[in-house]
């Protein structure tokens, strides 16, 4: 059981270690390809590491000033 709890915490500490840091590659390592993004109204297929890089490097901005 112990092992499962430091697979989740060292996940999630690096993750958001890569959010505060506005590190989108290191972001987008966390998420498996090929994957499916559903939104409402609209579905993207996933099929490139890229594509989820992108996306969080083109919504910075939006978070600027928050930390």
């Amino acid at each position: 059981m112990e092992e499962n709890n430091d697979v989740h915490t060292e996940f999630f500490g690096t993750y958001v270690q890569a959010l505060i840091d506005r590190d989108a590659a290191a972001i987008a390592d966390h998420y498996a390809v090929p994957a499916q993004t559903e939104f409402p109204g609209q579905r993207i297929a996933v099929t490139d590491a890229n594509q989820t890089e992108r996306f969080f490097a083109g919504a910075f901005a939006q978070y600027e000033g928050r930390r």
